[in-house]
Parts: C-alpha cells; sequence; structure tokens
C-alpha cells in the first residue's frame, strides 16, 4: 500500500526480530520503507530483501 500526501498514516506497531516494539509513530517526520517477508530462511525473502536494501 503506498500512502501520497497529504494523508493521515495508520497505527502500526509490531515487535522487531530482537523482540523490542517498534511503532510507526517512532518515525514521524522520516521517509521510510516497510516491507513484509515470510521468514528471514526464505531464499525468495533474502533475494528481495537484498535487492531493496541495495535500492534504497
Amino acid at each position: 500500500m503506498k500512502l501520497t500526501a497529504p494523508c493521515t498514516p495508520i497505527e502500526f506497531s509490531t515487535k522487531d526480530i530482537y523482540g523490542n516494539s517498534v511503532s510507526l509513530s517512532h518515525y514521524s517526520g522520516k521517509k521510510i520503507l516497510l516491507a513484509f517477508f515470510r521468514d528471514a530462511a526464505c531464499p525468495f525473502c533474502n533475494v528481495r530483501l537484498y535487492e531493496l536494501t541495495n535500492q534504497y
């Protein structure tokens, strides 16, 4: 889902792989890329993650 300005972002919070709480409100005013993957061990996900980090 791509959000365009001016719109109110949805409130989203979850835990990272280390169990720390992460919330979108923490990044208010900053550009972020939020991506969801099936599993860290998934070879297809790892390739996609590698592509995203190199591109952005």
